[in-house]
């Protein structure tokens, strides 16, 4: 989802790339538009669709480059405050318990992926992200998804610029 995310605001932003700083970074080649391939060059970093992928820490001020997206694994305190944290749950798990976790972050967005009943998750979810193969693959490769998981993200990112 991360990825998905900072495709959409790469789009946005007018350097047409984001930085996406990860616990590992990928194995591979992709294919990539020239700034961010580019941004990943000044960065050492890699390139992917619109994306600049890292592992650097984000204490460095990457956020003058482009829009940046922490994917923080489960667990994981991220280094840097966020101006929004995104709570992913799956749809499986219990709605108020997804409620505590979010009221202990100071209430990030809460978004539910592959739920079963989304209707669980009305009024207590923000967004609800379909299963989708495509949109995942196409985040993956650093470009924008589409059909109901883009809908969703294109949600997502409209509240992060707000």
């Amino acid at each position: 989802m991360a990825w998905a995310l900072a495709a959409v605001l790469a789009r946005r932003d007018h350097s047409g790339t984001a930085i996406v700083v990860v616990s590992e970074e990928p194995r591979g080649s992709a294919l990539a538009v020239p700034a961010a391939s580019r941004l990943a060059k000044r960065m050492n970093a890699s390139a992917r669709g619109r994306l600049c992928i890292t592992g650097t820490d984000p204490s460095v001020d990457l956020t003058s480059l482009a829009p940046l997206v922490l994917d923080v694994p489960h667990g994981t305190v991220p280094s840097l405050p966020a101006d929004l944290t995104i709570l992913v749950v799956p749809g499986d798990a219990e709605p108020a318990l997804a409620e505590l976790a979010a009221k202990a972050l100071d209430d990030p967005l809460t978004v539910d992926t592959r739920a079963d009943d989304p209707s669980r998750w009305d009024g207590r979810a923000f967004a609800h992200l379909p299963h989708s193969r495509k949109a995942a693959w196409l985040a993956a490769a650093g470009w924008e998804a589409r059909g109901a998981f883009g809908a969703a993200i294109t949600k997502i990112a409209d509240a992060a610029c707000a």
